[in-house]
């Protein structure tokens, strides 16, 4: 399982069971769609030592957010942005969901590049003599 998502508004319960590599399962949960989820957290915790994450999404139809079995076939997922994970359902404290380390590993990833392109920006720039013969300082971009 790689999340679970749920609507924030509306009289509807719903609630997305997101499945790596498969389709999704939609449900309206009118009753116990919490204590579902909350035992899928406990479960994924338990055998990943990890957090589910947990989308909340404000709106009242959550079909936009359902990878049917045709884009799953295409490797296409339709999980909410990370910035709709509900940190405040984590289960285990100081362990942040999967979305969350792979955040972690892009941001890293980012800076390392951008640390290189300073590298190579700074290569790059050359002593020219201007037309009174002091040497200034003028990148070639």
């Amino acid at each position: 399982m790689s999340g679970i998502t749920k609507n924030l508004i509306g009289a509807k319960n719903d609630v997305i069971f997101h499945v790596s590599s498969e389709y999704d399962y939609r449900y309206c949960a009118e009753l116990r769609r919490q204590e579902y989820i909350d035992a899928a957290k406990a479960a994924f915790a338990e055998k990943k030592k990890e957090n589910l994450p947990i989308y909340g999404v404000p709106k009242e139809c959550l079909k936009n957010f359902v990878t049917c079995q045709k884009l799953a076939r295409r490797g296409v997922s339709k999980i909410p942005p990370k910035q709709f994970i509900m940190v405040e359902e984590n289960l285990l404290q100081g362990v942040t969901s999967k979305q969350s380390v792979y955040e972690k590993d892009e941001q890293e990833a980012l800076k390392k590049a951008m640390d290189y392109k300073g590298e190579v920006m700074e290569s790059r720039s050359t002593n020219f003599t201007d037309k009174e013969g002091e040497d200034s300082q003028y990148s070639k971009d």
